[in-house]
This record gives C-alpha cells, structure tokens and sequence, in this order.
C-alpha cells in the first residue's frame, strides 16, 4: 500500500480508501437503514449521529497527543528552540496544559451527551473530578467505535512497520536526493 506514483501520491492507498469509505457509506446509509425495523430516516440519523461523535471524540485524543508532542519538542530540541525563540517555553506550557484539559472536555462532554433524542444515555452516571458523565446506550456505542478505532489504528501501525522494507524515511525538509534543503 506504501506505493507511490510518479507524482509521489500514495495512489494504492488512495485507491483502499476510497474503496472502504464506498462500501462504509453504503453499509451505513443503504443497507442497514434498509433492514431495521421502523423508521430507515431515524436509523440513518442514529448511525450518521453516532459516527460523528466517535470522530470528536477520536480527534479530541489526536488533538491532546499534537499538545503533548509540542512538550517533547521543547524539550528534545532544546537548542534549535532556543535559536528560533518564537515564544517563552511557558507559553507553550500554558497551551499545551489549557489545549489538553479543553480536549478532555470534549471527550467527557461527547460521551455523555446524547446528540440526539433516538439514543438513550441514560443507564447512571459517575463522577471523576467532579465531572459528571451519564453513560447508556449512547456511551457505549461511541466509547466502543472509538475503542475499535483506536485499536485498528495500532494494528496497521505495527503492521507497517513489520512489512517495512528497512529503509529509513526522509528527514523532514529532506529533497528527493536526500540533501536538506535541496530538491535535485
């Protein structure tokens, strides 16, 4: 799937994707609406409002790791940040510890929330910190699309690594021929 064209495009992967993403659409939005009893427009509802709160959520954790990463790079590129000096480390800090609690109360609110009034959460509730998280049906059903999601994700992470043909990647501002800063 690492093929790449002439354009440097990725097109087998591009190409799985968009097969998958096809025959999810269709599953989700033709096929199940189809065969459920009642309503096929609140069935398409539920799927469509339970897809998009599992991708909050999942974006959520992506966004705390982009917040913590910068952490890292302040402290692994000590010297090349010190050069740059765009902003004092504790602006960073601040962002990183402010942009991760607000990401965190996305996920809280997201699972607790129902989006829509089709699907019940509410089966009890606990309290963490003072939050106050309701779970049911509507909890369970993103909690564990995200779960799967994220664990797909480490599959085929460890999967391309396995396969790798050994050839380290490009340093970032790498050009074609593998001098920094040149293309050619």
């Amino acid at each position: 799937m690492s093929h790449v064209n002439k354009a440097r495009v990725p097109d087998t992967a591009v190409w799985v994707q968009t097969i998958i993403a096809a025959l999810f659409t269709l599953l989700a939005f033709v096929v199940i609406p189809s065969i459920t009893s009642g309503s096929s427009i609140e069935a398409e509802t539920k799927i469509y409002d339970v897809l998009q709160a599992a991708v909050t959520v999942i974006w959520c954790i992506s966004i705390v790791i982009l917040f913590v990463d910068i952490l890292i790079i302040l402290r692994r590129f000590q010297a090349q940040f010190q050069a740059r000096r765009i902003a004092h480390p504790a602006v960073f800090w601040a962002c990183s510890i402010i942009g991760g609690l607000a990401s965190l109360v996305g996920v809280i609110a997201t699972l607790s929330g129902s989006w829509t009034p089709l699907i019940s959460n509410s089966a009890g509730s606990i309290t963490v910190l003072g939050a106050t998280i309701t779970y049911g049906t509507w909890f369970w059903w993103i909690g564990g699309i995200t779960l799967a999601s994220l664990a797909v994700a480490a599959l085929l992470y460890l999967a391309g690594r396995m396969s790798g043909n050994g050839a380290e990647p490009l340093p970032a501002g790498a050009g074609r021929h593998g001098a920094a800063g040149t293309d050619g």
